[in-house]
């Protein structure tokens, strides 16, 4: 059975220079209900993103690094993971 992915949350994360950069937060969907968050739906691993689709890694809560560059990003938000 095929995954999709939905974009559960978007945070604001910083550069080294201050420049506030969005991070997107996906998770997969391996099952899907018949609501959103409904009790049939099964919730995978999940992602980070920039906006331009550039993939993201979480180091540790609030600090993250973008692949493709090696830069480290930084997020202060109660909710960032």
């Amino acid at each position: 059975m095929p995954t999709t992915s939905r974009c559960t949350a978007v945070l604001l994360a910083s550069k080294e220079n201050g420049t506030s950069v969005p991070l997107r937060i996906f998770v997969e969907v391996l099952r899907a209900g018949k609501t959103v968050g409904g009790p049939d739906e099964i919730l995978g691993r999940q992602s980070i993103q920039l906006a331009s689709g550039e993939s993201v890694v979480r180091r540790r809560k609030g600090r993250y690094q973008v692949l493709s560059t090696g830069e480290t990003l930084y997020c202060d938000d109660p909710a960032a993971p």
